[in-house]
Parts: C-alpha cells; structure tokens; sequence
C-alpha cells in the first residue's frame, strides 16, 4: 500500500474470511485505516491487534474509525465507538498476514544496476536482488528477494520466496582444513553446494558454508537469525528456527521443528533430534534427542 492510501474493512474481512475462521461486527464500509497501531498507543484509523479483553475496553473507547483484530471468543458490546471488530482464530498470525497483504509495500522485480551477476547464473524473473549484491554461478527461483550487499558464491541453489537480508554470504567455503606429514594445516577443498529450499529467511550478516564433499542443505520454511554461522556439511530440517548469534559446527544434523534460541553453540557432527529445543546460550557438544529442552552450558536437559 503506497504511503497515504487507506484501506476498506470490506477489502480486510474478505481477506481475512479466505485464510481464517473469523465472525465481523460492525463492518461499516466507511471504515478504511491507513496504518497499524499499537495498543499502547492508538490512533483513529489503524489496524489493532487486541489480545487482552480488558485491552480491547480501553482501545474501544480511545479509537473511532478503527479495525480491531481480535481473538474468536471476544464478544464486543453494541456500542463499538465507531470501530469494526474482527473476532479470528490464531489472531497473532491473521494481523501479520493481514499487515504483509496491505501495508507491505512490495518489491519490484529486477536487479539493481550495481549488483553483480555472473553471465551463467540462472535467475528467474520475478526476484529482486539489491545494491551491490554479487551472484556466482547459480539458480534463484521465483519470488525470492535478496536484500542489497550480499554475495552468493557458486553452487547456491535458492527455492521460492526466499528472502536473505543484508550483508549476508552464502556458499562460502567452510573451515575444512587437513594437516600435512609435516604437522601443518592445509584446505580440504570444499566440493559440494548450498541448497536452500522454499520460504527460508536468513538474517543479515549471516554467513552459510557450502559443503565439503557432501552439499549444505537448508529445508523448508526455516528461519535463520542476523549474525549466524552455518558450517559446511549441516543439514536443517523444515520449519526449524535458528535465532541471532548461534553456530552451528560443520555437519550438525538439525531434525524438523528444531528452535535453537539466542546466542547458542552446537559442536560439529552434532544431531538435534526434531522438535527440540536449545535455551539461549546453551553449548551442545552430544547429541539431542527428540522433544527435548536443553539449556546451559554444556547443555544439559530440563524437559
């Protein structure tokens, strides 16, 4: 939505009606909202997020002309003060949909005249990649956006809606060194790909090593914080979410549904086995079974 447009609560509830289980009230169609409030602070005319019932009194009473997203089993009395109330399941995730389809302004497809891009990537045309980003010899599939200042080195296979932030290297060689008769270290050269699937979001400054010998693999709908570092050989499974500042060590086997918080460190050749969870900080150096919570240092279970 370009800056000074507004929106209809009729375009809203039709939307809303198509992804979730949802009941209006009060859906005047004179009611449009031109921006997103907070409940700490509201404004006529936003879109409002209300959790609270007690919340959702006082916001009632402070806003006119609004559209207030609200849990299913929020009842609102007959006097609405001008606003329109929308009772929906999972309300968190229909108000960030609902934010992404009408107050994100999406980008347009292209590549910015600075970037770089190598005469044999392959590049489908409805992505963006931004300022002075650098694209090796690879493949970008539709609907991925790559913020400005990265680089992607060869043998990087990105899916669909994929979006890497700024700053942010991926298929880089990872630390895979072999020491010579003498005792000194040399490169094991680093053979394999990067291979990110569908609707991943990488965090800026966030570096991502291609494989040794075997290829990096990313899964599905995972989400990788800023400022992390995966090494060469890991595997991540679907819908895992790594948070700022962690590191994952060369060849860790992270299963699906896997949060990994804050600042966490995994040792190489590591498996977190699926829908586990690593508490901010923890240092994991065995491996982690199934439906397990670990946390501290070294980690240690408290599921």
């Amino acid at each position: 939505m370009a800056q000074g447009d507004k929106v209809g609560v009729s375009d809203v509830y039709a939307y809303v009606q198509t992804i979730a289980v949802c009941h209006g009230f009060a859906l005047s169609e004179n009611i449009k909202v031109s921006s997103v409030g907070n409940p700490s602070s509201v404004k006529n005319n936003q879109l409002i997020w209300v959790s609270d019932e007690l919340v959702f009194q006082r916001v009632m009473g402070e806003t006119s002309g609004s559209i207030l997203i609200v849990p299913l089993n929020f009842e609102p009395s007959s006097n609405v003060n001008g606003n329109a109330v929308i009772a929906v399941d999972h309300p968190k995730w229909v108000v960030a949909r609902v934010i992404k389809k009408f107050f994100i302004e999406q980008p347009e497809w292209g590549v910015h005249s600075s970037a770089i891009i190598h005469p044999e990537a392959i590049i489908h045309d409805e992505t963006f990649i931004g300022p002075h980003t650098y694209v090796g010899r690879c493949e970008i599939s539709q609907g991925t956006v790559l913020d400005g200042h990265n680089y992607i080195y060869d043998n990087v296979f990105i899916g669909k809606n994929v979006r890497v932030h700024a700053n942010t290297v991926l298929g880089s060689a990872g630390s895979g060194f072999v020491k010579n008769p003498k005792g000194d270290w040399e490169e094991f050269p680093q053979l394999g790909a990067l291979i990110i699937r569908d609707n991943v979001e990488i965090g800026s400054n966030t570096y991502v090593n291609k494989g040794a010998l075997v290829d990096t693999f990313i899964g599905e709908n995972v989400k990788i914080g800023l400022s992390c570092c995966i090494g060469h050989n890991v595997k991540i499974g679907r819908n895992s979410m790594i948070l700022a500042n962690s590191v994952i060590a060369g060849s860790t086997v992270i299963e699906e549904n896997v949060y990994v918080s804050i600042g966490v460190t995994v040792r190489n050749k590591v498996t977190i086995g699926a829908n586990a969870t690593l508490g901010m900080g923890t240092v994991v150096t065995k491996n982690v079974p199934p439906n397990s919570t670990l946390v501290g240092n070294p980690a240690k279970s408290i599921s």
